[in-house]
């Protein structure tokens, strides 16, 4: 039979400060994946076409005649 383990010594770190840290890293990685995946995504979403639409409205809103006084002086 194998000898039993010593116990530790009081106040030895017995878990090392990197323990899992592949766990760590691999959460932010994917988390700055997501966030790029959404941000492209965003930007390529139906919308971006809208701005035609939206200048022809202003368009539309600010037509006067040629004789007609500016509203700013």
């Amino acid at each position: 039979m194998a000898a039993p383990s010593p116990a530790p010594v009081p106040g030895n770190m017995t878990v090392p400060p990197l323990f899992e840290w592949e766990v760590v890293a691999t959460v932010v990685l994917l988390a700055a994946v997501l966030a790029v995946v959404a941000v492209i995504a965003l930007s390529a979403a139906p919308g971006a076409g809208d701005r035609a639409e939206w200048q022809r409205w202003l368009a539309g809103r600010s037509h006067r005649e040629p004789d007609e006084p500016r509203a700013d002086g």
